[in-house]
């Protein structure tokens, strides 16, 4: 009896540490269309991708800031974010998809009845712009609008509705321009109905969007080229299209 009950015991150890195995800790902040409710029905672009992807796997999702959730990565408390910015994690240990989930252009969103224009860093000059606290801006003008214009750029933070309450400042005068990704912003205002606000572009060259993999983590390398294969599967037989229509999206590629 002793010996058999040492059996079942085993058993059950054994299991539950391949249980624990296939947790994947997944952190996310809404940056819609890619991230949404990840409980809905449209949980966003990148969070289908990977429900789709790891469907072997318990995924496990932490609503958090951004900022907060890279550091997580660093240190191995988060698996996976499902779409960032490889310049974010300059100096951090992570291992990033080849594939990415999407691009980045970033534009400036100012009042309908601005007539301000963009034409370059010194038109940034005395301007209040709204960013994000904690992201990497990889455009040269506003490093340099940084350095200039230290008490004019106004940060938000937060998770939630970090997009639709900087679109609000735009429009009660509180700052002169918001920059963000032209993808996330439009489809707030389409999905919100956000009247007078317009959209300034600028010349850069699109960013690329990938997931990134905690190197924490013993599976990283096999989770990245799960991921990598996968992507590619499903743009030849057509299943990333039908998520990409889904979110109103093009395939980038």
């Amino acid at each position: 009896m002793r010996k058999k009950f040492l059996i079942i015991l085993l058993m059950v150890f054994i299991f539950s540490n391949l249980a624990y195995g296939k947790n994947l800790k997944i952190g996310h902040d809404p940056w819609a269309p890619y991230t949404l409710d990840v409980d809905s029905e449209k949980p966003g672009f990148s969070i289908e991708l990977l429900k789709k992807i790891f469907n072997e796997y318990d995924l496990q999702f932490f609503l958090q800031p951004y900022s907060r959730a890279i550091v997580e990565i660093d240190n191995g408390n988060l698996d996976i974010l499902p779409v960032v910015y490889e310049s974010d994690f300059e100096g951090k240990k992570a291992i990033f998809s080849e594939e990415e989930v999407g691009i980045s252009l970033n534009s400036f969103f100012v009042r309908s009845d601005s007539s301000w224009t963009f034409t370059g860093e010194t038109s940034l000059n005395n301007q209040r712009i709204g960013l994000i606290h904690g992201y990497t801006y990889y455009e040269e003008f506003i490093t340099k609008y940084l350095e200039t214009n230290k008490n004019k750029a106004q940060y938000l933070s937060g998770v939630g509705n970090i997009i639709e309450r900087s679109l609000e400042k735009v429009i009660l005068k509180r700052i002169d321009a918001y920059f963000d990704d032209t993808i996330v912003v439009n489809y707030t205002i389409k999905k919100l109905k956000f009247a007078g606000i317009k959209e300034i572009k600028t010349n850069e060259e699109p960013t690329p969007l990938k997931i990134v993999v905690s190197n924490k983590n013993s599976e990283a390398s096999k989770l990245v080229e799960m991921f990598d294969a996968k992507i590619k599967e499903m743009r030849k037989n057509g299943e990333l299209k039908k998520i990409l229509d889904l979110y109103g999206l093009n395939d980038w590629k």
